[in-house]
């Protein structure tokens, strides 16, 4: 398999396996990506059912510095974000892709599906694919991100139960992203009020 490859998606997982105290298979032995990807999701399920697959994310958090990641971690904005996750995917090569369909007020709608030409996103890929994003979102500085599909939580955490009834019904790709804005744009809206015309009134004496 391509280094790189192993490197970014593949070891953010790996990382995150670690985290759950979930045991690693042996990724060397796949023929292509694709089929590490497949064995690694297949094993974390086995062991820690659906709900840990968003939380296979978290392994971003001890690999930020990495060259791959970075302009993620950096964004200071979450259209940007998502704009710079479009182009991770892109460069890396990845059969599925990421697509904003609205955004605003610290909400966003996304699609997640298949790359043209490639076969449906299995529940297991899209799963873990949540939880990197929701991942990067907190490494960023965004507060209390969570994500929803059909109306069910998912991340940061999940209803085993819920989540398994959702799997059955399909259509795992549609996403309802939310957070609350970083400390650092919070004391940066403080200061624009401030210098707004009118908005402190000087005591004359």
């Amino acid at each position: 398999m391509n280094p790189i490859e192993i490197n970014s998606l593949l070891r953010v997982w790996v990382r995150g396996m670690g985290k759950l105290a979930l045991n690693v298979p042996d990724l060397q032995a796949q023929d292509d990506r694709a089929a590490a990807e497949r064995a690694l999701l297949s094993s974390a399920l086995a062991q820690g059912g659906w709900v840990c697959l968003p939380r296979l994310g978290y392994g971003l958090l001890s690999m930020q510095s990495e060259c791959a990641f970075r302009p993620l971690v950096t964004a200071r904005q979450v259209s940007v974000l998502l704009a710079r996750w479009a182009s991770l995917a892109s460069n890396l090569g990845w059969e599925h892709r990421l697509e904003v369909l609205s955004i605003q007020n610290g909400v966003a709608q996304l699609q997640h599906g298949p790359v043209a030409g490639a076969a449906p996103v299995e529940p297991t890929v899209s799963l873990a694919v949540l939880g990197l994003l929701g991942a990067a979102l907190e490494a960023a500085g965004w507060r209390d991100v969570a994500v929803r599909v059909q109306g069910v939580p998912v991340y940061p955490w999940a209803d085993e139960a819920a989540l398994v009834q959702a799997v059955a019904q399909g259509c795992m790709g549609r996403w309802r992203l939310t957070w609350q804005p970083r400390d650092d744009e919070n004391t940066q809206a403080a200061w624009a009020a401030m210098a707004m015309p009118g908005s402190v009134v000087w005591a004359q004496g």
